[in-house]
């Protein structure tokens, strides 16, 4: 009888060091999975899912799968809002491009490309302006320089020395 009762007992001490080295074994198992998960969320890698089955459970594992999986959300978050910001000065610069573009366009269509003068366009835009602002009650008063015989420079001592008495009476 008392054979009985230590084999009897040496079975169950087996029996519960068996059950308890496959409880460890499946603990482990878990938490290697989540280690894995946590490695490769640190390392970028957000295509890593946690299983749903650590997701649903009641315990602590459950907590930290499911703590995990907000550090997931969150770390995603802030690779975003820093790829925003990314984009948003990219943006600025290119606008700031754009708008020094737009300038240069606009003064090349309102200026003469030889005396960098105001070209008619320019000047029937301003006259507009001034002659459609009611509440400005200053008298206008508009001078024209006329260069005569310019087309015979031009004719006869050709187009250089046309330029050269733009560019001179421009400085004028």
């Amino acid at each position: 009888a008392f054979t009985v009762i230590v084999l009897t007992v040496a079975g169950i001490l087996m029996i519960s060091v068996l059950a308890s080295v496959m409880f460890v074994r499946w603990l482990c198992s878990i938490i290697n999975k989540l280690t894995s998960v946590m490695v490769r969320l640190a390392a970028g890698q957000f295509e890593e899912d946690i299983p749903e089955e650590f997701l649903t459970r009641k315990d602590a594992l459950g907590e930290m799968s499911r703590a995990l999986l907000v550090f997931k959300h969150n770390t995603q978050l802030a690779r975003d809002v820093e790829t925003l910001r990314e984009q948003q000065t990219k943006l600025a610069e290119y606008s700031e491009e754009l708008e020094i573009e737009r300038a240069r366009v606009e003064h090349l269509a309102k200026t003469d490309g030889l005396t960098d003068l105001h070209n008619r366009r320019s000047f029937d835009e301003h006259m507009q302006k001034i002659l459609s602002d009611t509440s400005d009650t200053r008298d206008v008063i508009v001078l024209e320089i006329d260069l005569d015989r310019f087309k015979s420079i031009n004719d006869t001592l050709g187009h250089a020395a046309g330029d050269a008495v733009l560019e001179n009476t421009a400085r004028l």
